[in-house]
């Protein structure tokens, strides 16, 4: 049988940390062997992610980007951290695959948020936004974590949530 080789560029996420310091900012299709720690990344312009597979986690937490960010048909291996990243633009998830957990507590989006075609085998971690997590529990259906403090919030106007504690 014939070998089939893939074009697709591999990264370690060392070199992939250098390329998006040195200004580069599409890695469309990108092989990322192991994890991705891009916390507290300031990016200054669109971060292109889309159809890049990284082959651990990948944490995005604290991450800055001036524009918009591009994660459209990506693949995770692992867990996707979100929390507390701040996009100026979109966040678009289209078609993501996460097979761990994908955390957004204290995420902020100027843009639009797009989910569809999302698959997150793990749980969703959402933080104490509860519009939000009542839009990804419709969209996800099951494992939507939202912060206790939410929830002791809204047990003050719905008495049933207490007998909860």
């Amino acid at each position: 049988m014939e070998e089939i080789m893939s074009n697709r560029e591999t990264l370690t996420p060392e070199k992939f940390r250098t390329a998006l310091a040195g200004g580069r900012c599409n890695f469309k299709g990108v092989v990322v062997e192991g994890d991705l720690d891009l916390s507290h990344t300031s990016v200054e312009d669109d971060l292109y992610l889309n159809g890049t597979s990284v082959e651990g986690d990948l944490y995005l937490n604290g991450t800055s980007v001036k524009d918009d960010l591009y994660l459209n048909g990506a693949s995770v291996k692992g867990n996707l951290n979100l929390n507390g990243a701040s996009v100026k633009g979109n966040l678009e998830l289209r078609g993501i695959s996460v097979k761990g957990d994908l955390e957004l507590r204290g995420i902020s989006v100027k843009g639009d948020l797009y989910l569809s075609r999302a698959s997150v085998e793990g749980e969703v971690f959402v933080g104490n936004n509860l519009a939000f997590a009542l839009a990804c529990f419709l969209k996800f259906g099951k494992g939507i974590n939202v912060d206790y403090r939410a929830l002791a919030t809204l047990s003050v106007q719905i008495p049933q949530l207490q007998q909860m504690k």
